[in-house]
């Protein structure tokens, strides 16, 4: 059977203003995703892709919360689509 993501666990979505308050340059996008997943382990791992600049860290664990977050200038930079996958 194959392994299917039931539920990202999307939370704590936020935008961070980086080291200053007045540029942009320096804001990220940050969250939590605590993934569910159906005919996989909680101890399997996932990664996470964006469609636009980076994200860190790359993976996490099923069932546990794990915290990402975009790269500088993230924020306010247009929409970034993450795509949870199986990973092993």
């Amino acid at each position: 059977m194959l392994c299917a993501i039931t539920d990202p666990g999307l939370a704590n979505v936020a935008c961070n203003a980086g080291t200053t308050n007045t540029d942009p340059a320096d804001d990220f996008t940050s969250f939590t995703l605590t993934p569910t997943v159906e005919n996989g382990s909680d101890t399997d791992t996932y990664t996470v892709t964006v469609s636009a600049g980076t994200i860190t860290p790359v993976s996490g664990v099923y069932g546990t919360a794990t915290d990402f977050q975009l790269q500088a200038g993230s924020a306010g930079g247009g929409r970034r689509h993450c795509y949870p996958t199986r990973w092993r």
